[in-house]
This record gives C-alpha cells, structure tokens and sequence, in this order.
C-alpha cells in the first residue's frame, strides 16, 4: 500500500494533501470559473500612458468573458478619446465619463453598480499586468474559501501580513487590509457590506474602511502570495508626485482624512453605523460633458452624525495605538443649546 510520509519523508499526509489540491487548483481546467461574470472597473484619471498599459495589459491576460468597465473622472489629457477608440475595437469594454472629478470611491461605486458580476475587481489605472492567470487565481481563492472576504495583489510594503495555507491548498498573505490598487471583491461581501465608503474625498481610506468592515464581519482578508503578475507603476513616486500631493492633503484633512477615518472605524466598531455602507452620490442627469451627481438624501442622517462628533471630539495616536476622546462630544449631546 503507498505510504505518503514513507515516499515523502519530509511530508506529513496533511500537508501532502494540501499540496495535491494545490496542484489540481493551478493546474486543471478552469470550467468552474468559465461560467462565472467577472468585472473588472479601471478609474482613470489622466495619466494617459500609464492607462493605456494597464487597459492594454489586462486586456491581454484576461478572457473574452471577462468584462471591463472604465470609469473616467473627468480626464483633461487625452485619455476620454483613447477610451472613445478602446470601445470601438473591444465590445468587452464599457466607459463611463464623468462631468467633474468625483474621486475613487465614487467611481469605483458607479462601476460596481452598474456591473453584473459574481466577482468584481477594482483597479487603478497604474497597474501592468504581466501574466496571464492573475485574475484566475484571485477568483480561485476567493470562491473556494468562505472566510476569504477580499483578496488582493500586494503593492503596500509596509502592511503586516501572514502567511497561511488555506483549506483549497493555496498559499495566502493574511492581513490586516486589503490594498485597493487591485482588490477583488465576491458578491457575498458586496451583499453583505455594500460599496466603498464616499466620506474621503477623492483619495481617502475607503479601502481601509472596507477591509475594516469586512473584518469585523469575521472574514479575513489579503494577499495572492504572488510579487511578480502586477506591477504598480505609480507607486514610483517620480512618475506623477502630483498624485502623492493629492492624497495626502486629502488624508490629512479632517473632513476626509485620518480622524474621519479612525471616527467612522470606532461608530462601525461600536454598532452605531451599519457595516452596510451605501451610496453618498447617485448619477444624476448626463450631459456633453458627462455623468453628474447628486447628494443622496437618504445619506444625509449618517453626513449630520459625523459632522456634529467630527467638530466635538479628539484624537491622539500612541505608536499603532488610537484614543479617541468623545468627552466633548458627550457634553455637547447633554447640552445642544
């Protein structure tokens, strides 16, 4: 009779078996996947060169079936005529343009909203893709393990991971945010905790925020244990230091930065906000210029909330650790007058 650990020595049959799916996961054909709708939604926003390698990248390593949704925020550099052709060669390619530069968080809404698919994956448009089957992987491990809520490629050096083998056999760097550069999110966490959260303006913590929710949703969430598929153009900071001054007078304002952050973390922790978070702007009327948007007025209690303990407490930060002072905000509910 074969004996796994005898032929395998340094094996023990469980981590033999793991192996063994490891394989028949990478390796067989994908029929489980060929069925599945998958989207993919790029936001643009100038930076013409670098979009058309990453459009022309993902079109080359992704199927036929896959659908791509490119949402523009108002590009002044040539990039909405590039995408006016990219529709005319590529019926798997749907642009949407945007009257005025809305941020991320809207635009990646706008695109999962209008996207009917079992997976959808938010890219900015500064990834290469340099291998074919990147997609297929995050799908993989995202469909055959449950407690996967997101999953992503790793761009952020920095974020404190582990490395786990899950229950399919692959390889994942568990951690404690999923980067949003190219984030795949299934249905079921759409379902459960709705879009990315529009409070930080155009380039905020909505995928810290996310990944928070779905956390404490008791899902994890992380990495494809992969460095070389993607390739993050524009984390090289000499390529458009205009984007990096972008995001950090935005992350450091406290209407949409840091204290709105760690504030909205501690109202979802505590259960004062629904981890479900919808729309703050819906596309109103579309003119030559593109989709405009309007306030959503069912958001306007949650905007009111924040606004009134965002101007009545503190914060300060010890190392890793945050105390939130509510002191003032509590004396101001006692006395509003």
């Amino acid at each position: 009779m074969f004996q796994p650990e005898a032929a395998f020595p340094s094996l023990t049959s469980g981590r033999l078996f793991a192996l063994l799916k490891r394989l028949i996961n990478l390796y067989s054909p994908s029929a489980q996947w060929e069925e599945m709708r998958v989207n993919v939604t790029v936001i643009t926003f100038n930076r013409l060169a670098l979009t058309r390698l990453c459009l022309e990248s993902l079109l080359k390593t992704t199927k036929p079936s896959c659908r791509v949704t490119v949402v523009d925020n108002a590009s002044t550099d040539g990039t909405g005529e590039y995408l006016d052709g990219l529709v005319a060669r590529s019926d798997r390619v749907a642009v949407y343009k945007l009257a005025r530069n809305m941020g991320v968080s809207v635009a990646i809404n706008l695109g999962m909203a209008e996207a009917d698919a079992d997976f959808f994956v938010r890219m900015d448009n500064d990834i290469e893709l340099r291998k074919p089957g990147w997609l297929e992987e995050m799908i993989a491990i995202a469909g055959n393990n449950a407690e996967v809520g997101l999953v992503g490629y790793q761009f952020c050096s920095w974020h404190t991971m582990e490395r786990i083998i899950l229950g399919s056999g692959h390889a994942f760097r568990k951690a404690g945010a999923c980067g949003g550069g190219c984030m795949l999110v299934p249905r079921k966490t759409f379902e459960a905790y709705g879009f990315m959260n529009e409070d930080y303006g155009k380039y905020g913590f909505e995928d810290l925020d996310y990944s928070n929710r779905v956390i404490m949703g008791g899902q994890i969430v992380g990495y494809v244990d992969d460095d070389i598929s993607l390739k993050h153009l524009g984390y090289e900071r000499d390529v458009d230091p205009r984007h990096e001054e972008i995001k950090r007078v935005t992350r450091t304002s406290d209407l949409a930065g840091e204290k709105l952050y760690l504030l909205n973390k501690l109202l979802f922790e505590e259960g004062i906000r629904n981890c479900y978070v919808p729309r703050k702007y819906l596309p109103g009327s579309t003119g030559p210029d593109g989709i405009r948007f309007q306030l959503n007025e069912a958001y306007k209690t949650i905007m009111k909330m924040n606004q009134t303990v965002l101007h009545n407490f503190t914060y300060t930060t010890d190392g890793e650790q945050v105390k939130l002072d509510l002191s003032l905000f509590r004396n101001a509910a006692k006395d509003p007058g």
